[in-house]
């Protein structure tokens, strides 16, 4: 019966080393996992950031467009205006003319 005590101590040693093995490799994978899961956080807040800088690009850019088609309709409508004071103006030139034109004949 006192034979089998070294081979069950043995065996039992044998056991609390695999276990021992077991926990660690089980430990080094819980933090291995903890860092991915940690690392995958911190590149889903990276891409919410960029995603809302994205967005915020994306607004100022239609607000200049916004902006750009205003400048566009202001401008038409100083042409418009710059070209109803051009005929005015040939009005009063021809207007001018023909006066000048019967005062030189009353002359």
């Amino acid at each position: 019966h006192g034979s089998r005590d070294p081979e069950l101590r043995e065996m039992f040693n044998n056991l609390s080393v695999a276990f021992e093995h077991e926990k660690h490799s089980k430990d080094k994978l819980k933090m291995k996992k903890d860092k991915l899961v940690s690392q995958l956080k911190q590149s889903n807040e990276a891409l919410l950031e960029s995603r809302m800088d994205n967005d915020e690009l994306v607004n100022i850019l239609k607000g200049e467009e916004k902006v750009r088609q205003d400048l566009e309709v202001e401008n038409q409508s100083l042409k418009d205006e710059i070209e109803h004071l051009n005929c005015k103006i040939s009005v009063l030139q021809a207007i001018e003319s023909d006066r000048k034109t019967r005062v030189d004949e009353e002359m």
